[in-house]
């Protein structure tokens, strides 16, 4: 995408909801000071379409249920794992789970081997919870039986349970 100054002016100059839009393009292509930036843009707008109608066909109400299905299962089958999950029960969202580590559990060992062997991608813990916890997103598409199943089938196997 290519902007002119006076295009770049009118970027930062809005307001609003046109304040965030901008905000959200800034973040997308990184910034609004170059002329010439490195996203296509028609991209996310397309991929924006796709999600909203996806979700649309779903139903809002549906796509709540499917999540705290799937987030309910995965929290249920990490505990059956030896996994200990960080937040109570009813401060849990069901999208984004953390949880400690089995002892002697190699974080970044089994992470490898979960992206190496499954495609399937974890969230290390950071900070204080660096090496000790995850941070398993289950957002969007993403949200699915067949993903919970996968990563509790692939966790059982390596870690011999």
């Amino acid at each position: 995408m290519s902007a002119t100054d006076d295009a770049l002016v009118a970027l930062r100059s809005r307001t609003g909801a046109a304040l965030i839009a901008s905000t959200v393009l800034a973040s997308a292509v990184g910034t609004l000071d170059a002329n010439v930036v490195k996203v296509a843009v028609p991209t996310i707008g397309r991929d924006l379409h796709a999600g909203l109608g996806a979700l649309l066909d779903e139903g809002l109400a549906e796509s709540w249920k499917r999540h705290g299905e799937v987030g309910a299962r995965l929290h249920e089958g990490l505990e059956k794992l030896g996994f200990t999950l960080v937040v109570d029960e009813p401060h849990r969202l069901p999208g984004l789970t953390t949880a400690w580590l089995p002892a002697g559990v190699d974080d970044v060992a089994l992470r490898r081997t979960l992206l190496d062997e499954y495609s399937i991608e974890v969230g290390g813990g950071l900070g204080p919870f660096a090496g000790k916890a995850w941070r398993i997103g289950l957002m969007g598409h993403g949200a699915r039986h067949r993903n919970v199943t996968l990563l509790l089938a692939a966790l059982a196997e390596l870690l011999g349970r």
